[in-house]
Formats: structure tokens, C-alpha cells, sequence
């Protein structure tokens, strides 16, 4: 059976030959980086371990042999190509089943508007109205429909095939409110394309969790745990009121030092848009910018406030205080 798998290739643990390993999913279905998945040749037993950040990714394709291609080192560029094949694999194997292709020229004049053109189009818009974050979503989710859901123009989407679309994705383990937001943004690339809305079914329901709330004493408890780092970051969430990817992408030239405020926006260079498109100011409470001030210190030629090792935005801080608490 013909298939396309993800797979991250890296220098061994134990010899200097570079090895390939399974990428790893997260519950959103989204692939984690710097991340791969082993196997104990002995027991079988899977396990997944961090290999570090910045190696590529690579498809392996199974169509008659296997052949792996490069995929970047771009995690969600990596599945989106693979993606891609995967939709050609299957668009490849339907055709032989039924032994042949058909082609109705009639049908091809009357200028059926193909979903994948759509797409595009939409993917293409965001790209040009700066909307970055909805661009990365498009790509994932325009791969994920025309591979799951057998379907190639836009008068062929039904309400049924929109479920469907909900099913297969419940079937690959993602949850209610990863379902619901792959279609809202399904839904506005359809609308794009001229789908008539009414035949949109009710979004997948989702309990919508409170936020923890710590005790002062809990709060004490966290701090004393923390090495310098971590109380920084800390610090960016409680007293600037930070979200976790504005902390991410939190810059020291994101402080303006003589009026003690921190601006809050967006950075297209790596692809971050802050809520609503809102830029907003805070104030910096004085000790806390002068915290600030020697954390810069100590940290010359840095841009990002808390970066990983490689000076790149840390996407695992809620894992990191998690791990303290």
C-alpha cells in the first residue's frame, strides 16, 4: 500500500552516523519539533525522547519502494508536503483501482473550480494581507481535507463530507476543540471558494476549561523552585500579564526603558500575530524592569527576553512550569 510517513533525521545519541526516526505527533496534530519517536529492537516497546532542535525532516515514500525527500526543517512545512504526496498517493491508487482515468470535457469546459485552486487563492491572500498564523492553518488543514475527504471541486462538498472531514480527524485522535478549530478555518476557505454556508454543519462542541489560578503560597513555592530563567519568565506572565506565545516571542527592543513600558506586537519573522491584530502598551513595574535590566546585561547580543539554547522562541515554557510545579 502506498504511503508517505514524516520522518526527522539526526545525529545518533551513541555514533556519529546521522539515523531517521518517526516525527512526532502532538494532540492538535501538529508536529513537534526537535522530538522523535524509538523503538526497542528487543521488546518493541515505543518511546519518544527529545533530540534537539534545528534538524530536517524528511518523507519517506512508499509506492512500489521507498524513497525519502527532503522536507525542510520547518515542521509544519515538513507535514504539509507530506500531506501533498500523501493526497497524490491516494489520488494515484483510486485511479487504478478503477483502471482508468476519465476526463468529461464538457464537464472540464463548464469550468468547475477545483478546492485545491481555491485553497491556494485563500492561502495566497492571507499570505498578502499579512495574516500569517491563518496562512499556517490553511496549509494544514487544505492538505488534511483533500487527503481525507474524497472530494476535488467545490459543487462536489456536501454537508455529509464536511462530517466526514470531523470523523477522520476524530479517528487520528484530535480533539473536540482541535476538530472545531480545523473547521472554522475549513469553513472560511469554503466560503472562499463559494460554498453555499447553509449547508455548514453545527462546529464540534467543546468544553471550554478555566485557567488554574495559584495561591500566594503556591506562587512563593514556584518561585523558590525557579532558577533565573524561569523566574523570568514567570515574571513576564504574572506581572506583565503576558500570554504564553507573547512570552515566546517577548524581545528586550519590546521594552522602551526610560518610560518603563513593554509593547506588545506582532513578528512576522516568525510568524507571530498577536490576538485581534491589538497592539497594546504595559507598564513594567520599576523593580521588575530592573530585573530586566541586568537580565539583558547578562545577556548580550540576545534578542528574545527567554530563547532556547539556540536563541530560538521557546515553544515548551507551559511544559517548563509544569515540570517546576
Amino acid at each position: 500500500m502506498s504511503k508517505a510517513t514524516l520522518m526527522v533525521r539526526f545525529e545518533g545519541p551513541s555514533d556519529p552516523t546521522w539515523i531517521r526516526r518517526l516525527a512526532v505527533y502532538g494532540t492538535t496534530g501538529r508536529v513537534r519539533s526537535g522530538f522523535a519517536e524509538f523503538e526497542d529492537p528487543k521488546t518493541g516497546q515505543k518511546s519518544i525522547e527529545a533530540i534537539g532542535e534545528n534538524f530536517p525532516f524528511e518523507i519517506r515514500v512508499e509506492d512500489g519502494g521507498t524513497t525519502c525527500k527532503p522536507a525542510g526543517k520547518k515542521a509544519a512545512d515538513a507535514e504539509a508536503k507530506r500531506l501533498q504526496i500523501a493526497v497524490k498517493l491516494q489520488a494515484r491508487m483510486q485511479t487504478k483501482a478503477a483502471g482508468l482515468l476519465v476526463v468529461d470535457p464538457a464537464e472540464e469546459a463548464r469550468g468547475r473550480l477545483r478546492l485545491a485552486d481555491a485553497f491556494d487563492d485563500y492561502i495566497e491572500d492571507a499570505l498578502k494581507r499579512g495574516a500569517l498564523e491563518a496562512r499556517e492553518q490553511a496549509i494544514l488543514v487544505k492538505a488534511e481535507f483533500l487527503e481525507l475527504v474524497s472530494v476535488n471541486f467545490a459543487d462536489e462538498v456536501t454537508r455529509d463530507r464536511i462530517l466526514s472531514f470531523d470523523a477522520a480527524l476524530r479517528e487520528r485522535g484530535r480533539v473536540n476543540r482541535t476538530i472545531a478549530n480545523k473547521r472554522q478555518r475549513l469553513q472560511s476557505m469554503l466560503r472562499w471558494a463559494g460554498v453555499d454556508p447553509k449547508i455548514f454543519p453545527p462546529k464540534p462542541k467543546f468544553e471550554k476549561k478555566l485557567p488554574s489560578i495559584y495561591a500566594p503560597d503556591e506562587l512563593a513555592g514556584l518561585f523558590r523552585m525557579a532558577n533565573p530563567y524561569e523566574a523570568t519568565f514567570f515574571n513576564l506572565a504574572l506581572k506583565l500579564g503576558l500570554r504564553d506565545r507573547e512570552v515566546q516571542h517577548a524581545e528586550f527592543h519590546d521594552i522602551s526603558w526610560h518610560e518603563s513600558v513593554f509593547r506588545v506586537r506582532s513578528k512576522p519573522e516568525y510568524h507571530f500575530t498577536i490576538k485581534d491584530y491589538e497592539q497594546r502598551e504595559i507598564p513594567i513595574p520599576l523593580d521588575f524592569l530592573d530585573e530586566l535590566k541586568a537580565w539583558k546585561e547578562e545577556h548580550r547580543g540576545q534578542s528574545l527576553i527567554v530563547p532556547t539554547a539556540k536563541g530560538n522562541p521557546n515553544r515548551k515554557l507551559l511544559v517548563m512550569t509544569k515540570r517546576v510545579l
